[in-house]
């Protein structure tokens, strides 16, 4: 698991600043996917994605919390951390 990250969806209509300040997340929140912030893209949920820093050690706890929010998170998750190496082999 990536620590002090985790990835966020949030409900079309929010904003990931107020998500912050809301639930108390630390932050920052970057786009996950780099999409132009149009109609199109946030209607399709991709304008929607973000890695949002948290405090180390909390991710989990972090992702369960905000899982009870469906009125303002559509999806929570870790982010595996890849530790590299062939694929494969």
């Amino acid at each position: 698991m990536l620590s002090g990250v985790i990835l966020v969806q949030i409900q079309q209509c929010r904003d990931i600043a107020a998500i912050l300040l809301k639930y108390g997340l630390p932050g920052p929140a970057t786009r996950y996917i780099d999409v132009p912030n149009t109609p199109e893209y946030i209607a399709n949920g991709a304008a929607r994605w973000f890695r949002v820093g948290v405090t180390p050690g909390t991710e989990s706890a972090t992702v369960v919390e905000l899982h009870r929010h469906p009125e303002d998170i559509t999806y929570v998750q870790l982010i595996p951390e890849f530790l590299g190496g062939a694929a494969g082999g």
